[in-house]
C-alpha cells in the first residue's frame, strides 16, 4: 500500500470522551518550613488517594529560594537544593532512592537543546546558557527571595513517566498514597560567596503543583475494572568509586537490576565551602562541583585550555562481553564518546554538543565542563525488556579507564537505571512484585 501525504484526507475532528476532567490541586508539605540545609533540611509530601484521581507527569514542585547575603551566589549547575529523593508507597516499600539527585539533574539537563535549556529558565533559574556577569549580577535579588520551578527527575513522577498514576487505587491506610521525600544539599554543593560572609541559602513557600486526570464512576469502572494495574517507570542508583593516585582503574559497580538499560558516569570533584572567591574562578577553573571532569579541555581565566588528566580510553564489560567490542581509544578530543552518547540515546542538538568559546579557542560542553560517559546494554531501541539482568548472576559490571595521567581526589559516580513496574494490585496494595 502507497503512503499518502496527510494533507490528502481530511477527517472530522475526533470528541474527547466524556467524564474526564483535568484538575489542579496544591499539596503543601507536612513538614514546617522554611527549610534550611543547617535546620530543618527534609521536605516531605504526602499524595492523598483522591477520588478516581490520576496523578499526571505535568505536576511538579515550586518553591521561593532565598540566600543570607549579597555575596552569596550559585554555582553552575541546576537550580535543584536537593541531594536525594525518596518515593514510598503507604506500606513503607522504597519505590525509588535516588541519591545525588542534583547531580542526576545536571545530566538530565545537559542532554536537552540549548534552546530548551534557554527557554526554561524563566522558571527553573538554571543558568548554563546564561551570560555569567549577567547571572552574577541577578543574583542579588535572591536575598529577599525568588521563585523556582523544579521538574523532579524522577522516573515514576518526573516528565519521563509516560503513564498517569492512579492514587485512587493505592490503599492510603496510612493516609496517603505516596510519599515523596526530599533532602536539602549542604551549602558548600549549592553556593559560594564573593565576600567574606560564609554562603547559606534556605527555602520557603514549597508546594507540589499536581494535575489530576478525574475519571467519572462509569468510566472509571471502564477503565480499570477488577484489574492488576501495572505502571512501568525508570529507577535511579547511584555507584562512587574513587578516582586518586593512579592512570588507570578497573571499576565494579554491583547493581541488582531485573532490566539494566543504562548507566551514566560522571568524574566528579568533592569541594568545601567557598568564601571570597571571584566569581570567574568559579565559573572559569576547576573548583565548581557541577563540573564534570574527563574531557581533553578546561576552562581557566575565561580562556580554553589543555587539561593534563583527561579520559583517553574505555571500555565496558558485563560478563563476557565488552562494549563496545573493542575499547575506546581517544588520545586527544572525545569525539567518539560524544557520538556514541548521542547515537544510544537518540538525543538530538543535545547542549553537551555545543561550542564553548574562549579568548582565543573553541572547544564543546563536553570537552570541557560537561563530560558524561554512556553506555547502553539495550539490545534495541524498542521498548521491551531488552536490558541485562544482573539479578540473576550477582556479576558486576566492570568499566575500565585509563586517563592520561594519574588522577588525585576525584570520584567516578555512576547513575544505573533500570526499567521498573510498579504493581497494584486489586486490593490497593502496591508492590514491585508481579502477583
Amino acid at each position: 500500500m502507497s503512503a499518502l501525504p496527510k494533507g490528502l484526507i481530511s477527517k472530522e475532528m475526533v470528541k474527547g470522551v466524556k467524564g474526564v476532567e483535568t484538575v489542579r490541586n496544591t499539596l503543601l508539605p507536612v513538614t514546617q518550613a522554611p527549610f534550611a540545609p543547617d535546620g530543618n533540611n527534609r521536605v516531605i509530601f504526602e499524595i492523598p488517594s483522591l477520588h478516581n484521581a490520576f496523578l499526571t507527569q505535568r505536576s511538579y514542585f515550586t518553591f521561593t529560594l532565598k540566600t543570607n547575603a549579597s555575596s552569596t551566589k550559585f554555582y553552575r549547575g541546576p537550580c535543584v537544593p536537593f541531594s536525594r529523593m525518596v518515593v514510598k508507597a503507604p506500606n513503607g516499600q522504597i519505590l525509588e532512592d535516588l541519591n545525588d539527585f542534583h547531580l542526576l539533574s545536571k545530566v538530565k539537563d545537559v542532554f536537552k537543546s540549548k534552546c530548551d535549556l534557554e527557554a526554561e529558565h524563566a522558571t527553573t533559574k538554571a543558568p548554563y546558557t546564561l551570560n555569567e556577569a549577567m547571572w552574577d549580577a541577578e543574583q542579588t535579588q535572591f536575598t529577599s527571595g525568588v521563585p523556582v520551578v523544579m521538574f523532579p527527575q524522577s522516573g515514576l513522577l518526573g516528565q519521563e513517566q509516560q503513564y498517569f498514576i492512579p492514587v485512587n487505587q493505592i490503599a492510603s491506610s496510612a493516609g496517603y498514597a505516596l510519599h515523596v521525600e526530599l533532602h536539602l544539599l549542604p551549602n558548600e554543593d549549592f553556593v559560594f560567596s564573593t565576600g567574606a560572609t560564609a554562603p547559606s541559602y534556605s527555602i520557603t513557600s514549597m508546594t507540589y503543583e499536581t494535575e489530576l486526570a478525574q475519571l467519572s464512576n462509569e468510566l472509571m469502572r471502564d477503565v480499570i475494572g477488577s484489574k492488576q494495574i501495572a505502571i512501568p517507570y525508570k529507577y535511579v542508583r547511584s555507584h562512587h568509586n574513587q578516582l586518586h593516585g593512579q592512570q588507570s582503574y578497573n571499576v565494579r559497580i554491583t547493581d541488582a537490576a531485573q532490566n539494566l538499560e543504562n548507566t551514566y558516569s560522571i568524574i566528579h570533584q568533592p569541594q568545601s565551602v567557598k568564601t571570597s572567591v571571584s566569581t570567574n574562578d568559579v565559573h572559569n577553573s576547576d573548583t565548581n562541583p557541577y563540573n564534570f571532569f574527563g574531557g581533553s579541555k578546561k576552562i581557566e581565566n575565561s580562556e580554553i585550555a589543555g587539561r593534563a588528566d583527561h579520559l583517553t580510553k574505555y571500555v565496558f564489560k558485563y560478563g563476557t562481553k565488552f562494549y563496545p567490542n573493542a575499547p575506546c581509544e581517544m588520545s586527544g578530543d572525545k569525539t567518539l564518546s560524544l557520538q556514541s552518547t548521542i547515537t544510544q540515546l537518540g538525543l538530538t542538538n543535545p547542549y553537551i554538543a555545543t561550542p564553548e568559546y574562549g579568548t582565543n579557542l573553541m572547544s564543546n560542553q563536553y570537552e570541557a565542563r560537561d563530560f558524561v560517559l554512556v553506555n547502553s546494554f539495550k539490545t534495541t531501541g524498542d521498548k521491551v525488556e531488552n536490558g541485562i539482568n544482573t539479578a540473576s548472576t550477582s556479576a558486576p559490571i566492570e568499566i575500565d579507564l585509563t586517563f592520561s595521567q594519574a588522577t588525585s581526589n576525584k570520584q567516578l559516580i555512576t547513575f544505573v537505571e533500570q526499567a521498573n513496574t510498579l504493581y497494584i494490585k486489586n486490593d490497593g496494595i502496591s508492590s514491585m512484585v508481579k502477583g
